[in-house]
């Protein structure tokens, strides 16, 4: 440990590898590095000068002004509702809420309209609109329920259209093109594995390891309904997690051990992806439809999709398998036609051409 630092402000903080790193340290600033030389060196004294200069402050922590937009996010935040959010929800609608605070710090909850909450929206693509849009209706709500507004004014905001059904669905070819860039026993196969054989969230695939396992099968809570979830473990897996050290307890961990965080992972998968050559579409929430795609299409049950994938309600899994049940629902009609000696119509083997 460096000793006899005289210089104001000057503070030393341990980093989570255990080496120790020298910062300006003012309070109501952002810190601001220095250099690992001694404390009368001149060019730790150049730096040491600088630092006070130019040390930036950091965002102000004063009390919102009452009635304004930023109040009621404060307030919401400090809410049941919002407190008794997920993890994973609760960080994304934080984020939300804090671009949402910092826009309208100003601006009164009383003169909030439809309109204003059209023109937050309307740069957005489809999907982060209708994120954001839940977002306001969660904040308006809380505000109406406060009797600070007389009128919901995000209630008669509409979501916008999604062209395509949403998150892009991995086709075969598709996964065959990943799985033949990453190898076998890569983090960024164990990663694909992960997803595709569990059909789990992101929230709930970087805190997945080996203490989920028990009797050949994985078992976890799913963080978004909580939801319990327990599914046989794959030989495609199997193969992948016997590649892991065995002193490594997550499956998907940090150089430090640490669990990701959901965007961050979300992040470095989705660069994964790009070396491999994939379409910008495919992403890793598109793992979780393409899993229940191939069960769908395997004739697994909606009940057991539904157990498999830990969603809630059969309406979600439909969601995700409709296109599945119409194209299986066709050709066993026509297959039937055939068995009942209609010899005139038959049905190719080789009906659906390899991706």
């Amino acid at each position: 440990m460096r000793r006899g630092i005289r210089l104001k402000f000057v503070k030393p903080i341990r980093k989570p590898t255990g080496k120790m790193y020298l910062y300006y340290a003012k309070p109501g600033h952002k810190l601001v590095r220095l250099p690992e030389l001694p404390e009368n060196d001149p060019e730790f004294l150049r730096a040491y000068a600088e630092a006070a200069r130019a040390a930036p402050k950091a965002r102000s922590t004063r009390a919102a002004k009452d009635g304004t937009i930023a109040a009621l996010v404060v307030s919401y935040k400090n809410s049941p509702a919002f407190r008794g959010l997920r993890g994973s929800t609760k960080e994304m609608r934080g984020r939300i809420l804090d671009k949402i605070s910092e826009k309208g710090k100003s601006a009164f909850v009383s003169d909030l309209g439809p309109r204003h909450i059209r023109a937050d929206i309307a740069h957005l693509t489809p999907h982060a609109a209708n994120n954001r849009l839940k977002v306001w209706r969660a904040l308006t709500k809380h505000a109406f329920d406060e009797e600070m507004i007389e009128v919901d004014p995000a209630r008669d905001v509409k979501k916008r259209k999604v062209e395509g059904g949403g998150h892009h669905c991995w086709t075969d070819d598709e996964i065959a093109r990943y799985r033949a860039h990453h190898r076998s026993g890569t983090k960024a196969r164990l990663a694909f594995e992960l997803f595709l054989w569990t059909g789990a969230r992101r929230g709930d695939v970087v805190r997945l390891g080996r203490q989920n396992i028990n009797q050949g099968s994985l078992t976890y809570v799913a963080e978004k309904n909580l939801v319990e979830v327990c599914i046989p473990i794959l030989p495609e897996f199997h193969i992948e997690m016997a590649a892991m050290p065995k002193s490594q307890m997550l499956f998907l961990e940090t150089t430090h051990g640490k669990p990701h965080s959901v965007k961050a992972f979300g992040a470095w998968f989705k660069k994964r992806c790009i070396e491999a050559g994939l379409p910008d579409h495919c992403a890793a929430h598109g793992l979780r439809k393409a899993h229940a795609r191939i069960m769908a299409e395997t004739g697994k049950t909606t009940h057991q999709i539904a157990a498999w994938g830990g969603w809630k309600t059969l309406a979600e899994v439909t969601h995700y398998t409709e296109a599945a049940d119409r194209k299986r629902l066709t050709h066993d009609g026509v297959e039937q036609e055939q068995n009942f000696g209609n010899s005139t119509r038959k049905v190719s083997k080789n009906y659906e051409k390899p991706n």
